[in-house]
Order: C-alpha cells, then sequence, then structure tokens
C-alpha cells in the first residue's frame, strides 16, 4: 500500500519546512507505524531535520490536502519499506 506522507523538517539552514513523502508498506508495517520512520529517512536523504511526520490518516483531510498540493512538488521523495 502506498502511504502518503508530510515531514515536518528543517532545511540545512535551520528554516523550517514540509517535505512531501510517498512510502509503500505492508499492512502490518503500516500498522506498527513503520511508514513514519521511512518517511523520516527519505526526509533526511534529502538534506533534511525531521521533527515530525504525519499520514493522511493523521491530519484533517482539508489540513493535509492544503500542505501536500503546497509542498508535494517542490520536495517529494519516495521510498520502499517493509519488503514491499
Amino acid at each position: 500500500m502506498e502511504v502518503r506522507c508530510i515531514v515536518a523538517c528543517r532545511d540545512s539552514s535551520g528554516v523550517p519546512t514540509f517535505v512531501t513523502v510517498t512510502v509503500t508498506t505492508s499492512a502490518e508495517d503500516y500498522g506498527a507505524g513503520e511508514h513514519y520512520y521511512s518517511a523520516e529517512d527519505v526526509a533526511s536523504d534529502l538534506g533534511y531535520t525531521p521533527y515530525l511526520v504525519y499520514d493522511d490518516r493523521d491530519l484533517a483531510e482539508d489540513v493535509f490536502s492544503f500542505l501536500w498540493d503546497k509542498y508535494g512538488g517542490l520536495n517529494a521523495g519516495q521510498n520502499e519499506i517493509g519488503g514491499v
């Protein structure tokens, strides 16, 4: 399953920002929260310092959609976890 995540983080200059990430995971790993760690790893690989990760079920749909649309095209990353 694919899970869209937004990572609240800081860029290399220390400026707060958001990074959008799509991770692929199994239902079991999703239930265990492994997608959060995977999203943090992608943000780190992109040069950001992650602090909080939200998936599209954590935030109200309109808030998530606003953030995804605003930041999604700027710094999107993808990752697979759980051997999926």
